[in-house]
């Protein structure tokens, strides 16, 4: 299973990163709401770690599905939304 990490904080996202590879998971990372759109969209990732506040598109917007985007969406269980 591949993960995304969506966290505009650097150090939190690699805190999540290699606690997540060290439990065999594949991660990628995004460091704003609309690059994490982007790559989830892309199919990067079959799962995603999300901040719920960033500037911008943060957490809780893209978990309700506000982003205003059509193509591939989470859907309830495919997102972690993290503070």
């Amino acid at each position: 299973m591949k993960l995304l990490i969506i966290d505009d904080e650097p150090h939190i996202r690699l805190m999540i990163r290699l606690t997540l590879e060290a439990a065999g998971y594949e991660v990628d990372e995004a460091a704003d709401g609309q690059a994490g759109v982007d790559r989830f969209g892309d199919g990067a990732a079959t799962r995603v770690v999300l901040d719920q506040k960033m500037p911008g598109m943060d957490g809780s917007r893209r978990s309700s599905g506000s982003d205003g985007r059509s193509g591939r969406r989470a859907s309830d269980g495919d997102g972690l939304c993290v503070d």
